[in-house]
């Protein structure tokens, strides 16, 4: 569900923050998929018990 570069450099870069998740910098179509893909993220550290992802 990734957007395309050249797409996501059309957009204001607020929306493309808000968009881009914080860990891996995927960029997607809305910040909701962004914040599932952090979340994502945040519970194999924990899982894992180590700060890499």
């Amino acid at each position: 569900m990734r957007v395309p570069e050249a797409e996501a450099r059309q957009w204001p870069r607020l929306t493309r923050e808000a968009r881009r998740c914080w860990y891996c910098r995927t960029t997607y179509p809305t910040s909701g998929h962004a914040t599932r893909c952090e979340q994502v993220h945040e519970a194999e550290t924990r899982r894992t018990g180590n700060g890499s992802s």
